[in-house]
């Protein structure tokens, strides 16, 4: 494939609101199958356009690419082609070319992030409508057979209620929603998240008028930082009647895109309770 025609498909693909990996060879020194500028573009295992220069370094560099696009964080690499040489900032090949090639790996697509804290019946339609919107969905669930269910989505299994925030990264610009099978459980998220100084656009959390006061009172007993309660909406949703999981899952996702496009007119159910 040229790298024209490179070029135009990485167009198509940011047209088309897609999640790709654009990889280049930005250093190449030794022997080895792969130039210098040489680019390939990963959408998914299925889905490839391209080449670096085949063979043993390429599966690695896609194994690797398939990490980025599920973090959706870009990536500096380098792999040694030498099986007898270890370098502590490159990646071991067992290839003999004798080389040293460094890669790219740069995440392309959504950037708007939605972290959704439990998997239940709630949760799981909100995953339904996801699905079909420009968003990065994470879900965070502490039930592993819940997880398992769940398919091509990024997933993070804790344990230890402490240890939520290990592995997710910031949650700044992000939309938060909360429906955990806990209220205690969804407490102390949305307090490590106002602790933790996370700047989201949205933390929508599912309970009713009598909860969300209960953990407001709480919050202002027990949070060591000021209460900013301007981008908390609970009752989670757009005030559009229904109250089955499906739709009160809806209305939540119809609150997310009023705040992403600042329809501030709309009636959110969270501001009979905020005040």
């Amino acid at each position: 494939m040229k790298k024209s025609e490179i070029l135009k498909k990485i167009l198509e693909l940011n047209e088309s609101d897609s999640e790709f990996v654009v990889i280049t060879v930005i250093e190449k020194k030794g022997s080895g199958p792969s130039e210098t500028g040489g680019k390939m573009i990963y959408v998914s295992e299925g889905e490839m356009y391209g080449t670096i220069g085949g063979g043993t370094l390429e599966k690695l560099v896609l194994k690797e690419a398939g990490k980025v696009l599920l973090s959706g964080q870009s990536v500096l690499r380098k792999y040694m082609l030498d099986k007898d040489k270890v370098k502590p900032d490159s990646e071991k090949t067992g290839m003999l070319c004798g080389g040293e090639v460094t890669f790219f790996l740069e995440y392309t697509g959504v950037e708007e992030q939605v972290y959704l804290f439990g998997a239940g019946h709630v949760g799981k339609s909100l995953i339904r409508y996801l699905k079909g919107i420009n968003y990065r969905l994470t879900i965070v669930d502490d039930r592993a057979d819940v997880l398992e269910g769940i398919i091509d989505q990024r997933k993070v299994h804790y344990k230890d209620p402490s240890g939520i925030f290990n592995n997710i990264g910031t949650l700044d610009s992000s939309y938060i929603v909360i429906a955990t099978h806990s209220h205690e459980l969804d407490y102390m998220i949305l307090k490590n998240i106002l602790e933790r100084g996370f700047t989201p656009k949205y933390i929508g959390v599912v309970a009713s008028g009598k909860k969300i006061d209960t953990m407001i009172s709480r919050l202002r007993k027990e949070l060591k930082v000021p209460l900013d309660t301007s981008v908390l909406f609970s009752p989670a949703g757009l005030d559009i009647g229904g109250r089955s999981p499906s739709e009160i899952a809806l209305a939540i996702v119809a609150e997310i895109q009023s705040v992403r496009y600042e329809k501030g007119e709309l009636k959110h159910l969270s501001k009979d309770f905020m005040d």
